[in-house]
């Protein structure tokens, strides 16, 4: 049982670490504080980056500001959605915290284990990835001010590339000012993995679902009426938490696609220009590959989903529904109707499909804009 209900534990030990911030839904009016305040705060952070950097006239600077601040904006569309559908999202993390059932078969173990696998490998990636990109820019802003104080005295005034906001030429401000910009860096990177965790975790549970029923009706053998009413329930509640699930993430999702359009083009103009330096490849290169990893880690189990719920209309016609009585035959063929539509996440309300093949257009398209800015900024 420690395997079927690692998913529990984990979206516990996640609801722990989102309380603080805020941004769980829990039906307290602390919490729903907390969650105004944390939006206020990453609004604040972004304008006040984004005008800095307009009014810096140095080459890039609207660019660094768009990449180091616009993560604030997805965890700004997700608290605004978790405020407007909070009876659902609690309905929904309630549906998936724990599975719980007396047996096992080994093809759900077997699904669970792989499941269980699949989430620590990308885990691991993700933070693996995360950490190097925020020691760079936890490592780099000190030596930058260091440097600029010490060894170019003639450009004392000089603010470091990597920082967001305006620094005194005092050292002890220019430290306070790294300090807060290191804090809301990290904010966000912790908010963003935890969502992330949360909807990796509700689609492996609906996913195992999907995968749980699609058995049941493949070796259902007793012909029993009562049985095929389960059957069709389940199906309906699957559906519904899958509904809720693309209700309450689909602006995270646009979002995060907006965002990882942006970050992908203009990353790779920073890495590509022609008077790059090494320090901003190695700034740059971190930022490109955690955006575009985390993107592709949400549509890779956009597409599991899919996958899942066209699983359901193959077990059902591989069973013996034919044999049943007429009653139980016409449950079956309408739970066989109903599934041959897939179940998917949608990117924007019903725009586009959470898959593969949307990742790759938005590879596609973020290396055309790069092309576009290289031709027009080089001339």
């Amino acid at each position: 049982m420690s395997n079927v209900n690692s998913f529990g534990n984990i979206l516990f030990f996640t609801e722990k670490l989102l309380v603080p911030i805020g941004i769980w839904p829990v039906d307290d009016w602390k919490n729903t504080l907390w969650c105004y305040i944390y939006m206020f705060v990453q609004c604040t952070y972004f304008v006040m980056v984004l005008v800095k950097n307009l009014l810096n006239p140095e080459k890039g600077s609207v660019e660094n500001a768009l990449v180091l601040s616009n993560g604030g904006l997805i965890l700004v569309v997700y608290c605004m959605t978790v405020l407007s559908k909070r009876e659902k999202y609690i309905k929904l993390l309630d549906y998936v915290k724990l599975i719980r059932k007396p047996e096992i078969r080994p093809q759900e173990r077997e699904f669970l284990i792989n499941s269980a696998q699949e989430f620590k490998t990308i885990a691991k990636g993700s933070l693996s990835v995360l950490a190097s990109a925020f020691l760079i820019r936890f490592i780099l802003p000190p030596i930058e001010i260091v440097y600029i104080k010490i060894f170019n005295n003639e450009n004392i005034y000089k603010l470091p590339p990597s920082m967001a906001f305006p620094a005194s030429p005092f050292l002890s401000i220019d430290i306070l000012v790294y300090i807060f910009e290191t804090f809301m860096r990290l904010l966000m990177l912790g908010s963003l993995v935890a969502i992330c965790s949360i909807f990796i975790l509700t689609t492996l549970h609906i996913s195992y679902k999907y995968y749980s029923l699609s058995l049941n009706l493949e070796f259902w053998e007793k012909d029993d009426n009562s049985i095929v009413n389960g059957f069709v329930k389940e199906h309906n509640k699957i559906i519904e938490m899958a509904e809720i699930l693309n209700e309450i993430f689909w602006p995270f999702f646009f979002s995060n696609c907006v965002v990882s359009f942006i970050n992908c083009s203009l990353c790779l103009f920073s890495i590509m220009a022609n008077n790059a330096s090494l320090k901003t490849s190695i700034v740059e290169l971190p930022l490109l590959t955690t955006g575009m990893g985390q993107l592709f880690f949400l549509l890779y189990f956009g597409d599991r989903l899919l996958d899942a719920s066209s699983t359901i209309s193959i077990a059902a016609y591989k069973s013996e529904w034919y044999t049943k009585r007429v009653e139980n035959q016409r449950k079956i063929q309408f739970i066989i109707m109903r599934a041959h539509r897939p179940q998917t996440l949608n990117v924007g309300n019903n725009f586009l499909v959470a898959s593969i093949y949307l990742f790759s257009q938005i590879c596609q398209k973020s290396y055309a804009a790069f092309n576009v800015m290289r031709t027009t900024m080089t001339k």
